[in-house]
């Protein structure tokens, strides 16, 4: 599922993400601790890693988060870590962090 993911942000979004992708970086300052929610498999948290202090990346799907674990392992980027929320119950206290980020996720949220 997860290649298949990111195929599809791939060939459907590409220019998209161009766009948006260093647009929201500017608002990253590198003293920032950066929490995405909804990161799939971690594109946009590898963009940033290298220029905020640490990047949590969260999705509700297992299988996404392990894929993007299993990319960390090839880049190592010890700011960077992914593990399994859901949107709507995070475990974190709010004070963690001082960004908080979604791309391309509003979407394919369930209304409560």
């Amino acid at each position: 599922m997860s290649q298949k993911y990111d195929d599809w942000i791939k060939n459907n979004f590409k220019k998209q993400y161009e766009v948006f992708k260093p647009k929201i970086a500017s608002y990253i300052k590198p003293d920032d601790s950066v929490l995405e929610i909804g990161t799939g498999t971690g594109d946009f948290a590898f963009y940033i890693a290298p220029i905020c202090k640490s990047v949590t990346g969260t999705d509700i799907s297992h299988d996404m988060i392990e894929s993007a674990k299993q990319k960390n392992v090839e880049i190592r980027y010890k700011n960077l870590k992914f593990q399994v929320e859901d949107a709507y119950d995070l475990s974190f206290d709010k004070s963690m962090f001082t960004k908080i980020v979604s791309c391309n996720v509003l979407q394919t949220m369930k209304t409560h």
